[in-house]
């Protein structure tokens, strides 16, 4: 005996216990099944069909361990008895389009088979739909469905992700973590930094990155091998060539300077017949200028000679020669 629903002449549903052979079904012969399908709901397998035909019809469904179900011929008499204690299990005979298996598949791959079929104990054309525990990921040998992904928080703020996939009816090892912070939010650092790296600045980690936290501090004063040029001199006209070593200037070389002397400044300098005078001077654009005439206290050039007329009526000669800038006599008043 099948417990199974069913609509009577006036359309109304009824329950009943009918063997196969009673007044179960509409008579004349069923439209194929179509569109059979298996899913899962709530860890068990859902098989759901289409009728090609009057709903009014049943439907016949069969579960079993293999695939080569029982054969529905037209005819009755050639149509295996359902239900006797073969591997193949009538479970479910009625109207509805869908059938829910409670039964656990222990891990097997099953087969379901929907028969449409009528009261004139004909069968329509029959479809077979597979189920797999461990692709379907349900029975009880399966923790997961096949190819399902697990995933969760991971990296050093939790905002990375790791995964894990299913196969084989269980889940993998956790694969390596997808993280793109780099720090832990709100630690602290420091970094060289600098015109030759020998400065240190603070970092503070925001959103998983290192951001600057204030200024460079850098001891330096220019890169290491770079030069460059300084005004120098007495005037500051000159030219200086430096060179960069350990993040300092130095000279390179001495001042070109082409001035003499700062300007505005003041000297002397000897003059005279015999430079025992002096000479005032005043620097100007560089260069030493007289300021002033010289002041020479020399009459005559030292060594320098002279006669004169001398005697009576200047008919005598006076010899001179000149001596510490002074003219002296040399000799008499002679003829």
């Amino acid at each position: 005996m099948i417990r199974f629903s069913y609509r009577d002449g006036n359309g109304s549903e009824k329950a009943d216990e009918l063997s196969y052979g009673e007044k179960a079904f509409p008579k004349g012969i069923p439209p194929a099944v179509k569109g059979l399908k298996v899913s899962s709901s709530n860890g068990s397998p859902v098989i759901s069909w289409q009728s090609g035909g009057e709903p009014t019809f049943a439907f016949v469904v069969i579960r079993g361990p293999e695939a080569t179900m029982p054969n529905f011929n037209p005819a009755h008499a050639s149509a295996p008895e359902l239900g006797d204690g073969a591997p193949d299990q009538v479970i479910y005979v009625g109207h509805d389009l869908s059938f829910v298996d409670s039964e656990s598949s222990n891990g097997q791959v099953l087969y379901y088979k929907v028969v449409p079929r009528s009261s004139s104990l004909y069968y329509g054309a029959a479809a077979t739909v597979q189920f797999n525990p461990l692709t379907e990921g349900l029975g009880i040998n399966s923790d997961c469905a096949e190819g399902e992904v697990n995933q969760r928080a991971c990296g050093i703020n939790g905002n990375g992700l790791e995964s894990q996939v299913c196969s084989g009816g269980s889940f993998g090892e956790w694969e390596a973590c997808i993280d793109l912070d780099s720090c832990a939010n709100g630690s602290t650092s420091s970094t060289s930094c600098g015109l030759n790296g020998s400065g240190a600045m603070s970092l503070t980690c925001v959103n998983g990155q290192r951001s600057n936290s204030g200024s460079c501090s850098d001891p330096d004063q220019c890169q290491n091998g770079s030069t460059s040029n300084t005004t120098c001199g007495l005037n500051n006209r000159g030219s200086q060539a430096l060179l960069c070593k350990n993040g300092r200037w130095s000279t390179s070389g001495s001042c070109s300077d082409p001035d003499q002397c700062r300007n505005g400044s003041s000297s002397s300098t000897s003059c005279g017949l015999n430079n025992r005078g002096s000479q005032a001077l005043l620097c100007q654009n560089g260069r030493w200028s007289n300021s002033g005439s010289c002041s020479d206290p020399d009459q005559c050039r030292d060594g320098a000679t002279k006669s004169e007329a001398c005697g009576y009526l200047n008919f005598r000669t006076q010899k001179y020669v000149c001596q510490g800038g002074r003219w002296v006599t040399s000799g008499g008043c002679n003829f």
